[in-house]
């Protein structure tokens, strides 16, 4: 992971950010409980470390050093580009613990919330369609964290599971898509006959 953090930080701010996801669906993959929460507070750590590698060469940057100068102010960008970094790392970690904070509002016991009986893939089969048709608007983190609370299905890895979905074989992309258009066929079907 220290490897790739090294690659990163010599990415510009833009660079980061625009790759994110990418990094984080490799953090995940590696292993099924990691977490993004974990995998910021893990970047944070090895970004401090870069941080304090930075200052500590330019700390022994001696005064008849060649291009003293010119390393300082790379060293100077490098710094900033990190502390840019980190700051977009902890704006994403405040919104992930806001929502986790946000609860839906209690349900009375005899009421109960709506419950999903498929699986999680079909879930988000489902979701990443509404999505993309702009049938719902929002992030799509917040889209699918808060439709979970709704049907009361917990999603683990969204962003994996999105992937999977990419990974497909052609022909059957839209495994659940295509089963559904088929129940609603088959009811209107049987209700013309009726």
């Amino acid at each position: 992971m220290e490897k790739s953090i090294y690659k990163q930080i010599q990415l510009t701010y833009n660079d980061y950010t625009r790759n994110y996801d990418n990094y984080l669906l490799e953090f995940l993959n590696d292993y099924e409980d990691n977490t993004e929460l974990f995998y910021i507070k893990e970047q944070k750590v090895l970004l401090d470390n870069s941080l304090t590698n930075l200052k500590e060469v330019i700390k022994n940057l001696k005064e008849e050093d060649e291009n003293k100068e010119e390393m300082l102010d790379l060293f100077r960008n490098r710094i900033n580009t990190t502390d840019r970094i980190k700051a977009f790392l902890e704006h994403r970690k405040q919104e992930l613990e806001n929502e986790l904070n946000t609860t839906l509002p209690r349900v009375p016991a005899n009421e109960s919330l709506l419950n999903w009986k498929g699986s999680q893939t079909e879930f988000i089969e489902l979701i990443k369609a509404l999505i993309e048709n702009g049938n719902i608007k929002g992030t799509q983190t917040e889209i699918i964290s808060k439709l979970s609370k709704v049907f009361n299905f917990e999603i683990k890895h969204p962003n994996k599971l999105i992937t999977d979905i990419k990974k497909r074989n052609n022909g059957s992309e839209t495994l659940f898509l295509d089963k559904l258009q088929k129940s609603l066929l088959d009811y209107i079907n049987q209700e013309k006959k009726k």
